[in-house]
């Protein structure tokens, strides 16, 4: 269904750690990193042919600095009500509605996928990464699918992590 849809895939919006295992440490720059895998959710997603419709984040990044006076930061959403449980079809608060449909305004498209949140969890001595994902309906600002995908499991923090999350979107959306 939505792969043949165009979509705006939007910028990772938050990293949070909630391990025991100090993998907190390990990342020094949260907007790198998040840029890092927000390029790898567009590289798994390329992979399965969605290129050619879809928007990721970078190139709506960069459009959005070329329209900064009329777009909100894409970096930088008023999208904290979302870490929060959220049900279908629930209406996004403002200025969240008005900020995604801006910067949809730019390309083409009705929908965006918006990964809302990276976080870290462990047990027994293993971590995972959980990537908390919202397909929304711009015009209608409205919440339509809402997934959690996990990481493999790791003993220890690795760049494997961002690309293991975004394989696993990847076969939720294109397998």
């Amino acid at each position: 269904m939505l792969a043949g849809q165009s979509i705006l895939v939007l910028p990772t919006q938050y990293l949070s750690f909630g391990d025991s295992l100090g993998w907190r440490g390990s990342v020094q720059r949260r907007a790198e990193y998040l840029a890092g895998l927000d390029d790898e959710i567009a590289f798994a997603l390329g992979e399965r042919g969605l290129s050619r419709k879809w928007t990721f984040a970078n190139a709506i990044t960069r459009v959005a600095r070329n329209n900064a006076m009329m777009v909100a930061d894409p970096h930088a959403l008023s999208a904290e009500s979302l870490r929060e449980p959220v049900t279908l079809d629930e209406t996004l608060k403002e200025p969240l509605g008005s900020q995604i449909r801006s910067l949809l305004a730019l390309v083409s498209g009705r929908f965006v996928l918006l990964p809302v949140e990276l976080k870290t969890q462990s047990a027994h001595g293993t971590g995972v990464a959980v990537l908390k994902v919202m397909l929304i309906d711009a015009r209608l600002a409205r919440v339509k699918w809402i997934g959690e995908v996990r990481s493999e499991p790791l003993r220890e923090f690795s760049p494997a992590i961002a690309a293991s999350v975004a394989s696993r979107l990847a076969d939720l959306i294109a397998p």
